[in-house]
């Protein structure tokens, strides 16, 4: 009496192999921050500009030579620590492994109907707890033009903006 028939075991495991359903693409997929541009080609100012990096100096980790195993990646690395990237000149080179972000290595997700809620992201791989998904990107956009977006996005009731600082918010 407590065993599941063959019948319904098996309408769940072909269930359970089908794609889900595809969403419609009513979005624009962003792959990098959309910044102003040097020249500002954007008259409205409402895209503000790329900050200049201010840190040059690299991480201190140091490679042992060929053999070595991954650098970079747990607390003894200063800027893994403070939750930065290292920069390009690491002197850990290849074994680096604290540039995700650089090197776009991120989890498989996918955009999915959240029903009310518009859209939302999964991620279609296991994800351990503290563990890096994906960089949040979209527009850059200035404090000045908030209002603008929020009363745009009060009709849509859909709202997916970031602080990146004070005066700078991700718009995805």
């Amino acid at each position: 009496m407590g065993r599941p028939s063959k019948g319904r075991s098996k309408v769940a495991a072909e269930e359970s192999t089908n794609p889900p359903p595809q969403v419609e693409t009513d979005f624009e997929e962003i792959t990098e921050n959309l910044w102003a541009d040097e020249k500002d080609r954007y008259s409205s100012g409402e895209l503000a500009r790329r900050p200049r990096t201010t840190r040059t100096d690299p991480c201190g980790c140091q490679s042992n030579g060929p053999g070595s195993g991954p650098m970079c990646c747990d607390e003894s690395c200063v800027l893994y620590a403070c939750q930065e990237e290292c920069p390009k000149n690491c002197e850990a080179a290849e074994l680096c492994q604290n540039k995700r972000i650089q090197r776009k290595q991120w989890k498989a997700v996918e955009v999915f109907d959240a029903g009310p809620k518009g859209r939302g992201l999964r991620t279609l791989e296991p994800v351990r707890k503290g563990e890096f998904i994906i960089e949040y990107v979209g527009r850059a956009v200035r404090k000045a033009f908030l209002e603008r977006l929020f009363a745009k996005y009060r009709q849509e009731r859909m709202l997916y903006i970031m602080a990146l600082d004070t005066d700078v918010y991700i718009d995805a």
